[in-house]
């Protein structure tokens, strides 16, 4: 989404966010890890996930965060679109840690 803010970018900022909106599945990697969670970030990703519920599209979201840790990070419409999906805990050793 960023690239689309520069100069002479390859796609504007709908074409992206349509493109996010609408593919048949998506996969949003390791929510959290965005950065600061500014207020055009929980727009988008309120737009994104408000729509992909209302098509029921399938969307798998990765993530390192609990349920509190999303409520207190994103704001009640993000967190209670969150809540929506279905959730499978994945518990084990992190496998960083054995290539150091």
């Amino acid at each position: 989404m960023r690239d689309t803010y520069q100069d002479g970018a390859a796609a504007s900022e709908l074409e992206v966010l349509t493109a996010l909106k609408t593919a048949d599945v998506l996969v949003l990697d390791d929510l959290g890890r965005e950065g600061r969670v500014s207020e055009q970030v929980q727009s988008l990703l309120h737009a994104i996930l408000d729509e992909r519920i209302r098509r029921r599209l399938l969307t798998f979201i990765t993530t390192n965060l609990q349920g509190r840790d999303i409520a207190a990070r994103y704001d009640g419409a993000i967190a209670s679109r969150l809540a929506l999906f279905d959730h499978l805990v994945i518990r084990g050793e992190d496998r960083r840690q054995e290539l150091v």
